[in-house]
Formats: C-alpha cells, sequence, structure tokens
C-alpha cells in the first residue's frame, strides 16, 4: 500500500469478490487486555510502542494493516512488524498487554471491501466470508482477523478493508 509495508502474500486464486491468498510469515505486536472487550485502547497502546514505548525506546515505521482479531470473549489488536525487524532483534514491549509473535505462512480466505468499515459492514463481509468457506468446504483453521488499512479520517470512498480467515487450502 503506497506509504506503508504490508505483509507479503500472492493471491492464488480469485472467486467472484473473495481471494484465497497465501501469506508468507510475518512478526506481529499484539494488544491483549482482559479487561478491555474491545480492544479500545489497542490502537493507542500500539502506537505508543512503535512511538518509542518499547525497551529501546525506539521509533518503528507504522505498517498495514492493523489488525483486529475477533476472539470468543473479546477483540484483540496488532501491528504488523516492519519486516527489516530479525524475529529476535523486535524491541519489547513496556506494556504488559503487548506481546510480540508470528502469524505463521498459510492460506486466508479473504473478502476486501471499500469504505467506512462500521459494525454492520463488517459483520455482513463476514457472514459472506463463513458462506464462502462452508459451500467450498474449508475448513477455518483461526478466528475471523478485520485488517484495516487506512487512517480514521481517510475519505471512505479510498479506504481498504478486508476480512480474513486461516483455511486447509491445497494448492492445486
Amino acid at each position: 500500500m503506497g506509504y506503508y509495508e504490508s505483509p507479503d502474500y500472492q493471491v492464488v486464486e480469485t472467486i467472484g469478490d473473495i481471494e484465497i491468498r497465501k501469506y508468507s510469515s510475518y512478526s506481529i505486536v499484539t494488544y491483549d487486555n482482559p479487561g478491555d472487550r474491545n480492544s479500545s485502547q489497542g490502537f493507542s497502546s500500539l502506537f505508543s510502542y512503535i512511538s518509542k514505548g518499547n525497551e529501546r525506546e525506539e521509533k518503528i515505521s507504522m505498517t498495514v494493516p492493523v489488525i483486529d482479531e475477533k476472539k470468543q470473549d473479546r477483540t484483540t489488536m496488532s501491528f504488523v512488524v516492519p519486516s527489516k525487524f530479525n524475529k529476535e532483534d523486535i524491541p519489547t514491549p513496556k506494556s504488559d498487554f503487548l506481546s510480540v509473535s508470528v502469524m505463521e505462512e498459510g492460506y486466508f480466505a479473504a473478502i476486501r471491501f471499500r469504505g467506512n468499515p462500521t459494525s454492520r459492514r463488517l459483520e455482513e463481509n463476514e457472514a459472506r466470508l463463513k458462506d464462502f468457506v462452508r459451500d467450498k468446504g474449508y475448513k477455518e483453521l483461526s478466528n475471523y482477523y478485520n485488517a484495516f488499512y487506512d487512517p480514521p479520517f481517510q475519505l471512505p470512498f479510498v479506504k481498504r478493508n478486508d476480512i480474513m480467515v486461516r483455511i486447509d487450502y491445497k494448492e492445486k
């Protein structure tokens, strides 16, 4: 995406407006606070982390997307770590609610939509993706993820959003 680094993937199949993507592995820093069920403090915590709120007090470049993972009892929010960092070299977060992990290589079913990611639009697109996964006979291997590529002040018709789920896809 233009100005910001994002995880590498290749589209291996397109079916209507749904893509099967093969992602390379990448590192993430995740905000997970059981007391903050909707991750309302997630973005500010992650922004603090990249703005020297880490043990090395190192400024870290912004990347896209910001990823929400929908768990049973709460939502977490993750920041993609720039690829210049080796897994062992990622600055350690100062906050107890932030942790570093790896999003392993794999296949994801993804649906992209433009505009403001309202609750209604997220729910509708997730339902469409769930129907697709079920209809194609894929097994879901993860929770659903919402991926947001643009800041809130971006014009709505430009905003890019994805809903994704890891699946058991086998390349032909």
